[in-house]
């Protein structure tokens, strides 16, 4: 496992992911972002 990080958001930011976290998978979009997803191993 790698290391964890932390970010901040605006709040109309974290609003709209908080609207859309039963559609979003926010931990692996951000993982696929920085290169580690289970796409990027696969």
């Amino acid at each position: 496992m790698g290391n964890v990080i932390s970010i901040r958001v605006l709040p109309e930011i974290k609003q709209e992911m908080d609207r859309l976290k039963g559609e979003v998978n926010w931990s692996e979009e951000i993982r696929e972002f920085a290169g580690g997803g289970e796409k990027a191993r696969s």
